[in-house]
């Protein structure tokens, strides 16, 4: 047998190999310094330690934080990216002053920005090769000062000149002494010489707002267009003509502002075409647009229905080239047109559901899937599609620039309908990358999937009940709808659709929890609400609400079930400082009969949580304790310990999780300062001292769940919130904080694929329904239990060794590596093991059982697999084996067991 040997036809392979028999040893034993042989109940398998950070999971903010003003597409010695200009200092959760780059998978900054709004950009070569040129109201870029005009070289900012006002448009125009830099804003129309800025024909009585070079027929000019009425002493209404000598009237102009100036050839020749406010151009109707062909203006149909046109742009979206048009409109042509249309030179067009909000800036960029139409502007929104603030048309589809999630994440929760447990978050996101969700959705560790047709408003409580034994996730919020029907702010999933709890509630729901006192869980919410009897908190019992005693006085924010040693109770945290007619002071508690306060609590309860940190289960409380000074304590059902002090803002959430270090209590909220010690947006405390997670959180975090994910099923700790990034992942409102690639948790090493119909990984039944026992691998002629593989040692260094059972007694088996995951029939069994396949070893049983490496063997597994100890890598173990009884089964003569996952 070769060193290594790759199995590309594993099934014919193995099954000849299976028949070829081994030289192993009759007994094997452990070779020097590897674990003896041991049975599979007494399996430990050592693992490397665990490296936390924030994970990129879920994706930055799709778009930008705020309004879009400008586009430019410019290739920076990078490759062509599209820039953006304007109002943001985020883009894609990264800090962007103002101004940023999207290379159609990433953003990136440019240096530190800008100190104030960019307008517009241009690309211009001022003889030291292309540069991107952006104009604005901003007096620093890159942290240097730039009286309104900034150039980027690709690597930093520098000044252009001084002297001017307000920047709107720039422009590069040849008058017949070269390509010039040209600008228009409050200071009218200037240019660069190189060395200073010049008027340009004399000075404009108001503000120019736009520039372009059109040629109509006598050789290229520079048009300007604005709020101006004079252009260097000449009468023009609203647009003007740049000879390189004079300026001149285009006619009698337009009747009002002209914002955007563009050139294109419908078929019969090239036009340049104004957008502004106008209604009346050479004083025939226009409405927001109009023409100029050299000689006369004339209209684009019925034109548009609009407060304003920002900007115009040509594109071809496959029909041919066509004039797109955006701003603040609703109709073109007469027909519905949200904000941006498209004129083809005979009539208008609607793009799909158009945008949200006002449209500014538009450009075309192919970002690696053919040319696109990029809009930017106001809108959060587009198509119906999350799309902050920019959005891409192409194939007559929107779809946003970036993929994250949308909005805020109020609520985390782990539900299972039978098929798998799941990670719900709830908030006010209708997005979560490319799906969309109705502010509720379930991510199963690789996608996310809906959940009914979700909620209109926002989502703040989930939890799960159990009716019946029967698992079922609730939600509670702000909503009057859940599924498309009625549900007054609390509503439940039964695995396939939303129903409401009776009438509901009469105002928001901040907190839900399960609780039994005596006679039964049931569902308990806390909130805003009032009503008939009801007073802020309420139970279910499955037919009706009901309050509880007199209820509360003030907002109910947090529920949780902890027994303090005189049984279970429900705790009630919140701005009440009365419930059921007991003084609380923030805190209560009900035992399912009576309201008590929790002594020695004064402050505002946010979050509830009980974690043992060693020493016997405790709650613990995190609030505010007046001042917004942030506080979380420990009650221990006897007295109170502050848990660390010097929070400078409210911890709003709490957790706890084994991060790889042992079990920690896990801190959210808006602060940056945890116990006194630097941590931004989320703490640990390893019950000495808090300590931050990475760079933290840039923004409030209001949510913590633990849920399994990734490749080893290990678990992760989740956070949800309202905050643009996390540091180091740059995930948008929802963020893994887990192991880092190439370490591994002690969940990732372990028994997989088993034929038992309980392992999620394998959806494959046992042929002839012969399933084993749980943990093992399908039946064999011997053993009803099916045969098992085990594997004991360590990976790093390595001193594993794989142990198959309970096969038939001295038959051929061959050990099996494999790179991926698959789950087909393979003879009498499931093979899971797939990808890149590696024979170990063949062995003859003894007994029914063999392992490799032996004492015979001189190689370690690791060598043999041609992986590496501490890389991380995740390889799949199973074991083949002869299975010759013609009538078990179906006469495959060969099964196998189960596989054993290891990280090394």
């Amino acid at each position: 047998m070769n060193p290594v040997d790759v199995m590309s036809q594993p099934m014919i392979l193995c099954a000849s190999l299976l028949l070829s028999g081994s030289a192993a040893s009759a007994n094997p034993q452990a070779a020097p310094g590897r674990a003896a042989l041991t049975p599979p109940s007494t399996v430990a398998l050592g693992t490397a330690p665990c490296q936390p950070e924030w994970i990129p999971t879920f994706g930055p903010l799709p778009g930008v934080g705020s309004d879009v003003y400008a586009e430019q597409v410019f290739d920076d010695g990078s490759g062509p990216a599209l820039f953006l200009g304007g109002v943001f200092t985020i883009a894609g959760g990264v800090p962007a002053n103002r101004v940023a780059k999207w290379n159609g998978t990433t953003w990136s900054t440019l240096g530190s920005g800008m100190n104030d709004i960019v307008h517009c950009f241009v690309v211009f070569d001022d003889g030291s090769g292309p540069a991107l040129f952006a104009g604005g109201g901003f007096s620093t870029a890159g942290g240097l000062p730039a009286a309104r005009v900034a150039k980027w070289n690709g690597t930093s900012w520098s000044s252009v000149g001084s002297g001017l006002g307000e920047v709107v448009d720039l422009e590069v125009f040849d008058d017949g002494t070269g390509p010039a830099l040209y600008s228009a804003g409050v200071s009218g129309v200037r240019k660069w010489n190189g060395t200073a800025w010049g008027v340009v024909g004399g000075s404009f009585n108001s503000t120019a707002y736009t520039l372009a070079v059109y040629d109509d027929g006598s050789g290229q000019k520079l048009y300007a267009g604005g709020s101006f009425t004079s252009a260097g002493g000449t009468p023009a209404n609203y647009v003007a003509q740049w000879n390189g000598t004079t300026w001149a009237s285009l006619g009698s102009g337009t009747n009002l502002y002209v914002l955007t100036l563009k050139v294109y050839d419908a078929g019969s020749g090239a036009e340049l075409y104004a957008g502004g406010i106008f209604g009346t151009a050479g004083g025939a109707t226009a409405n927001r647009i109009a023409k100029w062909n050299g000689t006369g203006w004339s209209a684009a149909g019925t034109g548009l229905a609009a407060i304003d046109v920002d900007d115009l742009e040509v594109f071809d979206d496959g029909s041919g080239p066509a004039l797109f048009v955006c701003g603040d409109l609703t109709h073109a042509g007469g027909a519905l047109a949200s904000r941006i249309a498209k004129w083809n030179g005979t009539s208008w067009s609607a793009l799909g559901a158009g945008l949200g909000a006002p449209g500014y800036a538009l450009e075309v960029y192919d970002d690696g899937g053919g040319p696109a139409l990029f809009a930017g502007g106001a809108f959060l929104a587009a198509g119906g599609v999350s799309a902050p603030h920019v959005a891409r048309w192409r194939g007559g589809v929107w779809s946003a620039v970036s993929q994250g999630v949308t909005s805020s994440v109020h609520a985390l929760a782990n539900y299972d309908d039978g098929g798998g447990e799941r990670l719900v978050a709830g908030g006010s996101f209708v997005g979560m990358g490319s799906t969309t969700l109705g502010r509720v959705g379930a991510w199963n560790g690789t996608s996310w999937s809906t959940l009914g047709a979700g909620m209109n408003q926002d989502v703040y409580a989930l939890c799960t009940i159990h009716p019946g034994g029967v698992e079922q996730l609730v939600a509670g919020g702000g909503f009057t709808t859940a599924g498309g029907a009625p549900a007054s702010r609390v509503a439940r999933w039964n695995g396939s659709s939303w129903f409401a709890l009776g009438a509901g509630l009469g105002g928001n729901v901040r907190a839900l929890a399960e609780f039994d006192a005596g006679s039964g869980p049931v569902l308990y919410a806390g909130g805003e609400f009032l009503g008939p009897g009801i007073n802020r908190i309420a139970r279910w019992n499955g037919t009706s609400w009901s309050g509880i005693g007199s209820g509360a006085n003030n907002t109910v924010f947090a529920l949780t079930v902890f027994d303090d040693g005189a049984g279970p109770a429900l705790y009630v945290g919140g701005f009440l400082t009365n419930a059921g007619g007991v003084s609380t002071n923030g805190l209560a508690r009900w035992n399912g009969t009576s309201w008590s306060h929790v002594l020695g609590w004064s402050g505002v309860v946010y979050a509830l949580h009980v974690f043992d940190d060693g020493s016997g289960p405790a709650l613990y409380v995190g609030g505010d304790s007046g001042g917004s000074q942030g506080v979380v304590a420990r009650w221990d059902g006897t007295s109170w310990t502050t848990i660390g002090s010097g929070w400078n803002a409210d911890v709003l959430s709490l957790g706890s999780f084994d991060d790889g270090g042992g079990p920690a209590l896990y801190a959210g909220g808006e602060f940056t300062l945890a116990g006194a010690v630097p941590a931004l947006g989320i703490a640990r405390w390893d019950g000495a001292s808090w300590s931050p997670l990475g760079g933290g959180i840039f923004g409030t975090v209001r949510a913590l769940a633990v849920y399994g994910t990734g490749p080893c099923n290990d678990e992760a700790l989740f956070a949800g919130g309202t905050f643009a990034y996390a540091f180091d992942s740059r995930d948008s409102h929802l963020a893994r904080w887990d192991c880092s690639p190439g370490s591994t948790t002690s969940g990732c090493s372990g028994a997989f694929c088993a034929g038992d119909g309980l392992d999620p990984d394998v959806t494959t039944n046992c042929p002839c329904a012969n399933t084993g026992s749980p943990g093992h691998g399908c039946a064999n002629s011997v053993q009803p239990a099916g045969a098992e593989l085990v594997a004991t040692g360590t990976t790093n260094p390595d001193t594993v060794a794989l142990i198959a059972a309970n096969m038939p007694v001295t038959v051929t088996c061959i050990y099996l590596q494999g790179d991926a995951v698959t789950d087909t029939l393979f003879g009498d069994g499931i093979r899971c093991a797939g990808g890149g396949l590696i024979r170990l070893r063949t062995r003859s049983n003894v007994g029914g059982a063999s392992s490799f490496p032996d004492s015979t063997d001189t190689i370690t597994l690791s060598q043999r697999g041609q992986v590496t100890p501490g890389s991380g890598s995740v390889r799949y173990y199973q074991t083949y084996y002869r299975n010759a009884t013609a009538s078990f089964c179906p006469p495959a003569t060969f099964n196998v067991t189960n596989g054993w996952r290891l990280v090394w």
